[in-house]
């Protein structure tokens, strides 16, 4: 097996865990899917990235 197909079949077996972003208003959707599929509060997310409460 060569790399490329190794990596063609480990592609094949990987959930996607991705989703389409177009346009700033589709990233800001992800952002904030994710922050509630993770359970955090934008307070939290402000914390752990270091910004200025009640930026996220």
């Amino acid at each position: 097996m060569t790399a490329a197909s190794a990596a063609i079949d480990l592609r094949q077996q990987m959930p996607v865990a991705a989703r389409m972003i177009a346009d700033y208003d589709d990233f800001i959707a992800a952002v904030r899917a994710r922050a509630d599929e993770m359970n955090l509060s934008r307070n939290e997310i402000d914390n752990q990235t270091g910004l200025t409460s009640g930026y996220v």
